[in-house]
Order: structure tokens, then sequence, then C-alpha cells
């Protein structure tokens, strides 16, 4: 019989004093011990009492023992808890390891050889706030971080809107680079957010708020089934819900769809919650292509078009009516004439529409077509109070949107914090980084994620300042060395007392191959870029289509990438035989070992010397005495001869393909 959670505390403390240790299992990150269904809709005095609709504070800074151990607040959250069950953190990471783990956090590439070395050996008190001055700049990091977000968005370059066809979107990429540039200019979080609901309604915010819209336009669309009147409906309602289901678990961490079709069974998201929020998505018309450009501008074009057309309409009519040959052909001269000089399309994007300003029914059982009462289009309720005001400005996004980024909103603030605290390692202080409900988990660290949320905020909402706050701490510039004591109690590292070890997702090691190889190409705004597998260009310029049958989406699934179909927050590590034999044996890693290896014999005629090069490009350091001994005889042994791929390149092909290369310590 499983024990009562006060009996349950009770043994856990019997056994923390017979063996001097503590349990994890009740004390951090773990959700309610059982998960009760919520018997109706009403929110109550205790559902607010929950941590993440409580107010965002400001929590003092705890007192620790070993106050020197602190390099700034973040640690003293971090310690606290590590001094208070026992644990030690291990120590500081090599240098090497360090610039290497910064690098690749910011930029999504390798640190070059010779920044490494200036980083070893620069002693200098502040060397590593320099590092983070260089690489928070740096114009890499924003196709890197924005990566992130597009897993959020959703992010592709076609829809299948109807008969399983899909349908390119060649705008989609203005989205893409819009989220780079934010987030290269820092552009405040919550800025960001407002442009993505109804950048089209803010003041002074031109092309960029048309554009930033993309968090809803590039999304899926739900195609109907026969287009008959009843699927089409359904059709429009699927594709709503995905609107409200991205912004609401992207910007605020709550499963609102789950409130489509009954009360929140969890959560206290009453049915007419969902479609409150839902309401102004509702009257808004998604995906209408509109200018970049002037009125005039736009005219000008149009114009050009109707004279060709009209044009092109007589030389028919000439063509039919058997005109005399002489005024057919300087019809038709003329008509290259015009098509030759007419202007270009005018630059669009995928943008969004008021078309309405009512409030929306409540779909009973979330059939459509079973309408019960006007809900007003308002914030949800456990967020906005018992009586919110209700939106009526249009459709109502605009004054979602700035509800949505209210500085008062308790959840905002913590998601972003949490993400990019997830950034940096592995996991969020919540694991559920989509999911601040009661099925997610709790916070490991609640006072340190509070402390983030206020400090986000106070600092104007900047993503570049909790970057470097966070990188700052000691916690992160831990070396990721597993303690036997306290693995044995804490196996997955929740106190954070030494750094994860991860796998690079498969966008930042397909850049690392090319980076290191010597053939990537780092310009920016560009529409995207065919093939993955055979252009130069960094991961997130490539094509990328919800249809997972061509050869770059089936690379990226073998590497975990996420389906575009849906918000992902946290992406599925997966080690399967596939990830290996595509290292071993696909021609884009044939490819890039031999630029690497033509690259290496371009830089010195002595071995040593380009052993040293391949793993400084590689590893960010040296190699060790029995590596280099290994590649010596290699290189010496005329038996190993291979006449198809020469030893530097199979060597070359050894070093891109190895878990070194492939993980950050």
């Amino acid at each position: 019989m499983k024990p009562s959670k006060t009996n349950w505390t009770l043994v856990v403390a019997a056994l923390s004093a017979l063996t001097g240790t503590v349990s994890i299992i009740d004390s951090v990150g773990a959700a309610d011990e059982e998960q009760v269904v919520r018997p109706s809709g009403e929110i109550t005095a205790a559902d607010r009492q929950y941590w993440a609709y409580q107010p965002v504070r400001s929590p003092s800074v705890p007192p620790v023992k070993n106050d020197i151990w602190c390099h700034s607040p973040v640690d003293h959250f971090v310690l606290a808890r590590l001094e208070a069950n026992h644990f030690v953190p291990v120590e500081p990471a090599e240098r090497r390891v360090l610039i290497r783990r910064a690098t690749f956090d910011l930029t999504g590439l390798p640190p070059d050889p010779a920044d490494v070395d200036h980083f070893v050996s620069d002693r200098s008190p502040d060397a590593y706030d320099r590092l983070l001055d260089r690489l928070l700049a740096s114009p890499h990091g924003g196709p890197h971080i924005a990566r992130r977000w597009l897993d959020v968005a959703r992010y592709a370059e076609d829809v299948r809107p109807a008969n399983f066809q899909h349908e390119k979107l060649p705008l989609a990429y203005l989205y893409r680079d819009w989220v780079i540039e934010s987030f290269n200019a820092d552009l405040p979080y919550d800025r960001f957010v407002t442009m993505q609901i109804a950048g089209d309604l803010l003041e002074q915010s031109g092309n960029d708020g048309l554009i930033a819209l993309g968090f809803f336009t590039v999304g899926p669309v739900y195609g109907s089934d026969g287009g008959n009147k009843d699927s089409v409906i359904r059709a429009a309602a699927e594709t709503l819900d995905d609107k409200v289901d991205v912004l609401s678990r992207g910007f605020l961490g709550l499963t609102v769809s789950c409130a489509r079709c009954h009360d929140h069974k969890f959560d206290p998201i009453p049915i007419e919650d969902y479609y409150s929020l839902a309401g102004p998505l509702k009257n808004t018309e998604f995906g209408v292509e509109v200018p970049l450009v002037s009125e005039s501008e736009v005219q000008v074009y149009k114009q050009a078009q109707e004279s060709i057309e009209a044009l092109q309409e007589r030389l028919k009519k000439a063509r039919d009516q058997v005109a005399d040959r002489q005024t057919i052909e300087q019809m038709e001269a003329d008509l290259i004439r015009m098509q030759a000089n007419a202007p270009a399309i005018y630059p669009r994007a995928y943008s969004v529409v008021d078309q309405d300003n009512q409030d929306m029914s409540v779909a009973l059982r979330g059939n459509p077509q079973n309408p019960g009462s006007l809900v007003p289009r308002r914030m949800l309720r456990i967020l906005a109070g018992d009586n919110p005001v209700a939106f009526t400005q249009g459709s109502g996004r605009l004054e979602l949107a700035h509800a949505v980024a209210n500085a008062d909103n308790p959840l905002t603030s913590r998601v972003m914090a949490n993400r990019i605290w997830q950034q940096h390692f592995g996991q969020g202080i919540v694991t559920t980084p989509d999911n601040f409900g009661r099925l997610g988990a709790r916070p490991t660290h609640p006072e340190l994620i509070d402390w983030l949320a206020h400090k986000f905020v106070e600092g104007d909402w900047s993503v570049k300042r909790l970057h470097r706050e966070i990188m700052s701490s000691a916690t992160y510039c831990l070396s990721s060395r597993i303690d036997e004591h306290n693995g044995q109690l804490d196996g997955d590292n929740k106190f954070l007392w030494r750094m994860n070890r991860r796998r690079l997702d498969v966008e930042s090691w397909r850049d690392a191959v090319l980076s290191v190889a010597g053939t990537l190409d780092t310009s920016l705004e560009t529409p995207a870029n065919g093939d993955l597998l055979t252009n130069d260009r960094r991961t997130i310029f490539s094509h990328l289509s919800r249809h997972s049958k061509t050869a770059s989406d089936k690379f990226l699934r073998t590497f975990d990438f996420p389906d575009a179909n849906i918000s992902n927050s946290q992406r599925v590590v997966t080690t399967v035989p596939q990830q290996q034999l595509f290292v071993m044996n696909d021609q884009f890693m044939v490819d890039q070992a031999r630029a690497f290896a033509q690259r290496l014999s371009g830089i010195s005629e002595n071995v040593d010397q380009r052993i040293d090069e391949a793993f400084m490009l590689a590893y960010g350091r040296q190699p060790a005495h029995v590596e280099r001994t290994f590649i010596r005889q290699f290189l010496s042994n005329d038996a190993q001869e291979n006449t198809v791929f020469s030893k530097w390149e199979q060597i070359a092909q050894v070093i891109l393909g190895s878990n070194e290369f492939m993980y950050l310590e």
C-alpha cells in the first residue's frame, strides 16, 4: 500500500537520520504526489495559491557558508541548496572547456584556435567577462538563439492545406530573419512578444510588425476533407486551436488547448477561458500577403500588370481573328518589351488582417456546430483575476498582446527565464518548459526562477543580460566531472553540483562540421537555401519542410530535429544506429572530411603541426601523447593504405565523427 504523504515524509526523515544522507525523492522538482482531476471549472482560492500563478517576487539572496565560491547571486541560490543537502560542487571547468562551452552556447559554432589560446593564456580577472562581451556581440549568435525560438513557433516553409499536398511558403524566411535580427539586436522580450501577437496594430512597428506575425502565419494549416461544409468548419477549428496552443504554451507555459472541449482536467482553465482567448484570433484573417512598400509603389506594379494583361488579351483576339502578320508581330514585340520593362513585384510578407470584432461562443464538447454561451474576449482568469477587463478594440489582439507581455503577468517572464536557463544547462529549472501547470514539473530552485524572472523584467526584458547573468555564475563554469558521492544521491544533477554534459543539437553539429572543414558560409539574411546536405550555409538557412521525405528533413529527423507541425520546447535526445551510420557513410561526411584534410594540408608539411591544428580546430585542445602516437603510427603504416580515401581524409572523418566533437563538456 502506498504511504500517505505524511508517512512518506516520516520515512524519508528516518532514513536520512540513519544514513546521514538525504533523499532526493521528496525534495527536488517533484510534481504533486497525486494528480487529482478537478471537480469543476470553478477557480478556487487554493488554485490561486499554486506557485506559477503567484506574482513574481524578488527573493533575498540566501546566505551560504562558502561565500567565496559564489561569483553571482545565482550561485547563492544554488549553493544554499547544495549545502543544505550536504553536497559539494565539483571543481571549475578547464579554461579550454569553458570557452568551447560558452562559444557553442552563444553562437552555435566552435571557437577559433587562436581565441582558445588567447583565453587560456589570459589570466586577467576580467578575461571571462570580456569573452562574454565578445560572444554576446557576435552576429553569429542570432541564428543560434533564434533556432530555439523557431522550435517553439513551429516554423517551416510549407503547409499542407488540403489533399495532402504541401504548398510552399516562399516568404516564410522573412519571419525567420526577423527572429534572428531581434535576438542579435536584443529586442526587449516584451516587445518581441507583443509584435508576434499584434505587430500590425502597434504604432511605429513598420514592416517588422507585419513580418513578426509569422509566429502565427507560417504555422500549420488544416485542410478540409473533401470541401464539404462540416469538414471546412472542423478544419478551421483545428487551425484556430493550433494558434491558441502555440500562444499559450509558447508565451505562458500553459496547455490551454486542453480546455477546448471541456474544463481543463488539472489546471484552473474553464472551457469559457479557452474561447475568451481564442476570440481575438477568430476575428483575425491569417496568411494574408501584405505589401512592405507604399501604396503608390503597389499601384505602379499593378498598372504595369494591367497594361500587360490588356495587351495579351488584344493579342489573343488578333490571333483568333487571323489579323495580318505584321500587326501580330508588332504586338508580340510590344508585349516582350513591356514585360521586360515592367517593375518586379513589390516586397511582401505573410501577415494578418483584423476581419471582425465579435465575441466567441463556447463550442460544446469542442463541436463548433454546437454553440453554447457567448463569452467575452479577455485574458485567462487565473492570471487576470475573477473579472478581467474585456477586449473591445477591433479583434482584441492588441489588448491580448499587452496582457500576455504585461510585467505583472506571473508567467511570461518566468517561462522565458526558464527557457534561457534551459539553453545553458540542457534542462530548465522547470523541466517541462511549456507546461507550468499541475501536470508539469515543479521548479528545482523556486526562489532562483523568481529571482531570474524579476531580474529579467528589471533589466528591460533584455535576453542578452539574462544570458550574461547565468553564464557569469560559478554554477555555469563548473566541470562536468561526475562525483561518486553526489552521483549516488542525485544522479540527475537536479541540485546542479556539476555541469551537465550535453550533445550538440543537429544544427550546431552540422555547422561545426562545416566550420572545422573550412567550408561554412556564415552570411545572413537570404531566402531558404536548398538541400542542407549540399549547401554550405548555416543549417537555419536551409529550406525546412513539414514534409519529412526530403533528404534534408530525413537527416534532421535522424538527429532529433523536432516536428514542425507542433510547438516544441524541448528536444528529445536519442542515440540510434542511423546516426553513426550517417557519420561513417554519408557523402556529406565524406565531402567534409576531404575538405578538412585539404585545409590541414595547407597549414604545414609537418605532421605534428597538422595533428595539433586538427585537434585545436575540432576540440579546442592539444592531442594527448597517446593520440598523437596512434595517428603517427597510422600514417606510417603502408598496409592501411586506402586508394579511395587518403589517410589524412580518414583521420579527418574520425575526428569529425567522434563523440568529443559532438558533445559539450
